[in-house]
């Protein structure tokens, strides 16, 4: 109990931490902060989900892609738009959403298979 609670409440300090700074940043580079409040929020529900569930590992791969797929989607955003109202766009929240969902999606897998190895005594 007392290790759920410790990974709980780490992971959700990490990930406000990284919403702090990726908010900021993601004003400065793109004038937007409101994908960065989006995926904050998706993020949450996913580490409250993890938590429920005590998956430690979709827990480490949600802290840690919430910040990596920023990077990735702000560093492949070749496709850079200025619109009417001042805003420069492009690419990169879409390359950030997708990046973020796999890094999900691995956390998900890797606690999967951890179980499953873990069931049958071949990870010990």
């Amino acid at each position: 109990m007392k290790h759920k609670v410790i990974w709980s409440l780490g992971s959700f300090v990490v990930l406000i931490l990284s919403f702090i700074v990726i908010r900021f940043v993601s004003f400065e580079i793109h004038l937007n902060t409101d994908w960065s409040v989006v995926m904050f929020i998706f993020g949450l529900v996913v580490l409250i989900i993890a938590t429920i569930a005590y998956a430690k590992r979709v827990m480490i791969c949600t802290v840690i892609g919430y910040s990596i797929s920023f990077a990735i989607g702000t560093i492949f955003d070749f496709d850079v738009v200025i619109s009417p109202y001042g805003d420069i766009g492009g690419a990169w929240f879409h390359i950030w959403t997708f990046s973020f969902i796999a890094f999900i999606l691995i956390g998900v897998i890797w606690d999967v298979i951890s179980r499953v190895m873990r069931k049958r005594k071949i990870l010990v």
